[in-house]
């Protein structure tokens, strides 16, 4: 409570100092015109609500109730991701799902409980009732391919969907962890990042994700296992026996010989083991039959071949899932032909027909989807030709896995605002300074030439962009952001995020205050540098993640990222329009020294224009060079001018997506499937 009082206290003091020693200076008429103005100006502001609460934030732990509805966003933001993640994964319909079964590799010693209630063996369905009513520590094993992600996103939008269930579902993708980082906080940085709302702390608290985390409010279904590294195998196994987040209700899917290799010969005591089976030779003709029941003539071979020989090479195949998903949809048009399958000449191996159907997939999906007459944000936008496809997605499966070590695949999330990584960082040190110099040049000389100093303001324009875009060049960008007001934290990260807001502080104020100080008086100078210091400083500080209107996507994160941008110019701009106004009443002899004649109306406007078109091209240029919007623009331009993506290429992805190529994971895209990603970059 003392902390509450204690800083607004200190603001409004310095604020009334300030006000008291303007009006000593140049009276209250005109202070109070401006203030009224600026006044009425913020508390309009769409913002205003958000700064309300931001300024009554104490920082305290979050309360119960606090939590509770951030649980209630959680699911919800939850359910949304992934019910239109599974009807892309043609999961989302019954007819949709094909019959896999499983089997019980281990379970923990008879006690009351929910996997006492499991039976030996059954369909995905009872595995999904039984976990419903009541979730256990469970680990799912299976082959590559056998279903396991598929299984983790029907268990997370099904636990979603039942509110009386305490628990909030919440996938996690492995590949992503370090095993020199914690594991709990990893989850927890993670969870904060896939669902940035939670660090809104003037609306949840302060802890709101981790109290989630640790008040056994989340179920976390951890996906790859077997994707990380061997070491990192290892640190997981004993988290999971060690770590009593692993005590409550979780699930963890692996490739059956990499968990058996990381459990070695120790049990897992306490956790059910389920291993998923492949599709039996009747189950996949009744899915193909039903799939093609309007044209089945064309798979009568090959469902004559699964009959006879159920242990055949066909047969084997395409009891995966995902091999039976892509083979349904490589022959889905009624151009191409299924007995293409039985080409034994072809396809001698199961490697070499399962190679066949996986590099048949991009250049299925892209070529079948012409470009729609009408937009339909709904379907893809048919731009894209299949070997652009195929290049673009080879490519960044191959930047993927180009950091990957002995024994690891490599990482799996594709994030936008990572891609300037591929860029080299001369590109990025020489955009802002050649932009930087033209844009504040042009701006220098356009306004000094006003006054009849073209030369000295084209001088001081080129180097305060020369100067500003080498440093703003050499920092690398923040995470994706939201215009939000955020306090000060006193951590690690909280001090690099100080500094760096007293950077941003210190450049609006040498600028403003020299341009103003140099056309006006010292004085003049003084307060506007003050002004445009803390006006910089706070667009800096007030960008922050904020709840989400819908799921997080990474369409979603480019967007909110580009509007924080569009206010920093706005509040720049604003700021320059008090200064502008307010020197052109304080300070009535600069009209005298313009290239032409204006009455006392004329000149506030016209300084008013010129403060808005300097604070805002200044703090946007300065906004949108450290911003992660900024540096992926010059990343995708970049990759663009060398042949290895498309111009477009959000939309690129967008549509990849749609077509079932890429999946989301919070902000994240992801391939399909590893098998895909690794077939793509040449594994």
């Amino acid at each position: 409570m003392q902390r509450r009082i204690l800083g607004p206290a200190v603001i409004w003091f310095l604020l009334a100092s300030v006000m008291v020693w303007v009006i000593i200076r140049y009276g209250a008429g005109p202070v109070t015109a401006v203030s009224g103005v600026v006044l009425a100006l913020v508390t309009a502001a769409p913002f205003a609500p958000a700064v309300r609460r931001w300024w009554l934030w104490s920082g305290e732990a979050s309360t119960p109730s606090q939590i509770d509805d951030a649980a209630l966003v959680l699911r919800e933001t939850v359910r949304k991701q992934w019910t239109e993640e599974a009807g892309r994964r043609h999961q989302f319909a019954e007819e949709d799902r094909m019959a896999v079964r499983w089997e019980v590799v281990s379970r923990p010693a008879p006690r009351a409980g929910a996997e006492n209630l499991l039976p030996d063996n059954g369909s995905l369905e009872m595995l999904l009732e039984a976990y419903e009513a009541r979730p256990w520590p469970m680990i799912v094993v299976g082959d590559a391919g056998s279903g396991k992600t598929g299984l983790c996103v029907l268990l997370t939008l099904e636990l979603a969907k039942k509110e009386a269930q305490q628990r909030i579902p919440v996938l996690f993708q492995l590949a992503s962890w370090n095993p020199a980082e914690n594991f709990e906080r990893w989850l927890l940085g993670r969870l904060n990042e896939d669902y940035p709302f939670l660090n809104d702390e003037a609306r949840w608290g302060a802890t709101a994700a981790q109290d989630l985390l640790t008040g056994e409010r989340l179920l976390p279904i951890l996906d790859g296992f077997d994707e990380l590294s061997e070491e990192a195998r290892s640190a997981v196994m004993r988290t999971v026996r060690e770590s009593p987040v692993f005590v409550s209700p979780f699930v963890l899917t692996s490739r059956t010989a990499e968990f058996a290799d990381a459990a070695g010969k120790r049990t897992v005591s306490g956790k059910t083991v389920v291993r998923l089976l492949p599709i039996d030779d009747a189950a996949m003709g009744t899915y193909l039959r039903e799939v093609f029941s309007t044209d089945i003539d064309r798979w009568l071979p090959v469902l004559d071949e699964i009959e006879r020989r159920p242990d055949g090479l066909v047969a084997t195949t395409l009891a995966k899932p995902l091999m039976l998903f892509l083979a349904r949809t490589t022959y889905e048009g009624p151009d191409r032909s299924p007995a293409d399958l039985l080409d034994q000449h072809r396809f001698g191996t199961a490697d070499q027909l399962e190679h066949h159907l996986l590099d048949s997939f991009v250049p299925t999906v892209f070529a079948r989807r012409s470009r729609p007459l009408v937009h339909n944000p709904a379907r893809p936008s048919g731009h894209w030709g299949p070997r652009q496809a195929e290049r673009t997605l080879t490519f960044l499966a191959r930047h993927l896995s180009s950091g990957r070590k002995e024994g690891d695949r490599g990482t799996t999330d594709l994030s936008w605002w990572q891609l300037y990584r591929l860029v080299p960082m001369t590109v990025f040190v020489l955009t802002p300074v050649i932009l930087g110099a033209a844009g504040c040049g042009l701006l220098g000389w356009s306004v000094f030439s006003l006054f009849g100093r073209p030369v000295f303001g084209l001088v001081f324009g080129l180097s305060i962009g020369l100067l500003g875009g080498f440093a703003l060049g050499v920092i690398r960008p923040e995470p994706p952001m939201r215009f939000v007001p955020r306090a000060p934290r006193w951590n690690a990260a909280g001090r690099r995020s100080l500094l760096q807001d007293l950077g941003f502080g210190v450049t609006g104020a040498a600028a403003g205050g020299l341009i103003a100080g140099t056309l006006a008086t010292p004085v003049h100078g003084l307060i506007s540098g003050l002004i445009f210091g803390l006006t910089f400083a706070m667009v800096r500080r007030f960008t922050r993640p904020t709840e989400p209107k819908s799921a997080v996507t990474p369409l979603g994160v480019l967007r909110s990222d580009r509007a924080a941008v569009g206010y920093g110019v706005a509040v720049g701009g604003f700021a320059g329009l008090v200064v502008g106004v307010a020197g052109s009443i304080a300070v009535p002899e600069l009209a005298a020294q313009l290239a032409f004649r204006m009455n006392p109306v004329q000149q506030s406007l016209f300084g008013g224009f010129v403060g808005m078109v300097l604070g805002g091209g200044g703090l946007g240029m300065m906004v949108l060079a450290s911003s992660a919007w900024g540096h992926f623009v010059t990343a995708r331009i970049w990759l663009f001018v060398i042949g290895a993506t498309p111009l477009r290429l959000m939309r690129f992805l967008d549509d990849a997506h749609k077509l079932g190529v890429l999946r989301l994971t919070g902000p994240h895209y992801q391939f399909r499937h590893g098998l895909l990603q690794d077939r793509l970059s040449g594994g």
